[in-house]
């Protein structure tokens, strides 16, 4: 009797342990925003739920301007340029269930880390003004809550959007300078909330 419950007992653990047996899985992928960020991800878990190192967004951006008018009229004649350059790291975990054979919902979170830096500059071709530059280095601390789904494209690859309110802090220190050297530093801080130009994330990848 003991010899025949001994052997339900290890049947019955032995089909708890298969029901709780999950896939792992790993993903690589390609990310955009706004259609001006991009990067890339890697994901790595089971087929109930992944780590996420997401999403490295980099965006750059350089605008020039010139303006000037006929010889003998009065302007500034003046060059001005911008340069951008923004990192975002993310670092969460998300939770997976199934919809059906093309689709997976999402859900989760991220912590992320935020540096951007914006230079101006506005140069003068006459003596009547003065010349000016400035820099501004902001840093970003927050939290993004994951909502999504993936649309698998076929067996490996699919699809991903989600959208990604949060909460994030931000400091930063803008420093301008002109030619008559003037200089004036101003330390700014904010808190954000909600939805910003990156809460709607595209990813394709490949899951393996």
């Amino acid at each position: 009797m003991r010899r025949i419950f001994l052997i339900i007992v290890v049947i019955v653990y032995s089909s708890t342990m298969t029901g709780q047996e999950v896939n792992k899985q790993k993903e690589i992928g390609f990310s955009f925003a706004n259609l001006d960020k991009f990067g890339f991800s890697y994901k790595f878990g089971d087929s109930n739920s992944m780590w996420r190192v997401k999403t490295l967004l980099i965006s750059s951006s350089t605008y020039n301007e010139s303006s000037s008018t006929p010889e003998g009229l009065t302007s500034d004649n003046s060059k001005r340029e911008n340069n951008y350059t923004g990192v975002t790291l993310k670092f969460g975990k998300e939770y997976l269930k199934s919809v059906n054979e093309k689709l997976e919902f999402r859900y989760g979170a991220d912590l992320s880390f935020g540096y951007s830096k914006s230079e101006y500059n506005l140069n003068h071709k006459s003596d009547s003004y003065i010349d000016n530059s400035s820099k501004l280095i902001d840093y970003s601390y927050g939290i993004d809550f994951v909502i999504g789904f993936n649309y698998f494209i076929s067996e490996n690859i699919l699809l991903g959007a989600e959208i990604l309110p949060g909460l994030s802090y931000t400091e930063g220190n803008r420093n301008t300078y002109s030619s008559d050297n003037k200089k004036i530093e101003v330390n700014t801080y904010r808190f954000n909330y909600g939805f910003s130009n990156q809460s709607a994330l595209l990813t394709l990848a490949y899951r393996f």
